[in-house]
């Protein structure tokens, strides 16, 4: 686990307590989200390939809640939400969503 932000969120993708971590592993940051009863743990990042990314060093995230997500730049239409997400910030260069579709975590890019 990492410290270097809030290392600790709940959310709820689909009707069932899920937590999502911070964690680092060697230089490379990312996430840890554990979902279902018990849960089911996935890496994102921290070395691990995920949207094209190993290192998920990013500077904030807050939950975001189920609602309605407004246009991206560039990544298609914007998803609808099944839960609350995860948003995801780099100071004053980019933000991007983490939700669950139902099947698998997903990306969306915001703004940048």
């Amino acid at each position: 686990m990492s410290a270097r932000i809030n290392p600790f969120y709940h959310f709820d993708g689909h009707g069932k307590p899920e937590y999502v971590v911070l964690v680092r592993k060697g230089a490379q940051n990312g996430i840890v989200a554990c979902l279902g009863n018990p849960p089911k743990p996935v890496v994102l990042g921290a070395g691990s390939q995920f949207h094209g990314m190993k290192d998920l060093n990013f500077d904030a995230w807050y939950v975001y809640p189920k609602t309605t997500v407004g246009q991206g730049v560039g990544e298609g239409p914007p998803p609808r939400l099944i839960g609350e997400a995860v948003g995801i910030e780099w100071e004053e260069r980019a933000s991007a969503l983490l939700y669950w579709n139902g099947t698998r975590f997903v990306w969306y890019q915001q703004g940048d």
